[in-house]
């Protein structure tokens, strides 16, 4: 029996501007993409940038804490050493 992944995607509506909507058939043809696909694409991107803004934001706010807890950088001075069994 073969197993079939079953996508349950949600559908939105969007309204864009003549020029928008314009830009978008261009820019999706160049990629050879349908503007859904485009869309989707452009979508998984932003998500994906927004979420490393907000990893590199957290890690700017432990930064501090970090460099100050010696416990946390004790072992930093083997980092790259080889271990040998």
């Amino acid at each position: 029996m073969v197993s079939r992944e079953v996508r349950k995607d949600q559908r939105i509506q969007v309204l864009l501007s003549e020029s928008q909507l314009g830009r978008l058939s261009e820019a999706a043809a160049r990629e050879g993409l349908s503007r859904s696909a485009f869309v989707r694409e452009a979508v998984e991107n932003a998500l994906e940038a927004t979420q490393e803004e907000l990893l590199a934001e957290a890690a700017e706010a432990l930064a501090p804490i970090y460099e100050s807890d010696q416990e946390l950088v004790a072992f930093t001075a083997l980092d790259g050493e080889e271990w040998h069994e």
